[in-house]
């Protein structure tokens, strides 16, 4: 029974990142440009982004030397979500899966696995949770996402985009 509480209290005191490679929720652009040389993702610049289903997004992209990209996604001039957008040639159910036991080793057993269909594609999700960031570890159209989320400002960001919306329907 001791051990049972132990590994308990050691589940709940594990921590997910609070963002990644040194940058961290809340941080302005200025301060992502001063560490990384990152573009804009706007139409026509040649830098696109993978969540297509992102509200009014102010996304900034780079990418390593491992072929990773990695995208920075803002509102208000706040870092919320950044997206590591791993490389089809290492995309497998194998790579995947990899990620999954890493994950489940560093933070314990994920707290949900579904899977949705957006735009006819199947996208895996396991998740892991702490209760102020959201890790979502995504397979889908042929790439591995690694998806990391500052829940209390993606609320925030939600809640402002509903009230402009409710604005814009009562006049």
């Amino acid at each position: 029974m001791l051990n049972l509480l132990f590994f308990v209290s050691l589940q709940a005191a594990m921590t997910l990142p609070n963002g990644f490679q040194g940058i961290t929720w809340g941080m302005s652009v200025e301060e992502l440009t001063s560490q990384f040389e990152v573009h804009k993702a706007t139409p026509g610049s040649g830098y696109s982004y993978a969540d297509h289903m992102e509200a009014d997004p102010e996304v900034y992209v780079r990418h390593t030397k491992d072929n990773k990209k990695i995208e920075y996604y803002f509102f208000e001039g706040r870092l919320y979500k950044i997206y590591i957008v791993y490389d089809r040639a290492k995309s497998t159910e194998g790579f995947y899966k990899s990620l999954i036991d890493k994950a489940h080793k560093e933070y314990g057993p994920a707290q949900s696995h579904h899977q949705e269909n957006i735009f006819g594609i199947i996208v895996l999700h396991v998740k892991w949770d702490d209760g102020t960031s959201i890790m979502d570890l995504r397979s889908g159209a042929g790439y591995v996402y690694e998806v990391l989320i500052n829940k209390a400002m993606e609320r925030e960001k939600a809640n402002k985009i509903r009230q402009k919306r409710s604005l814009k329907e009562s006049i």
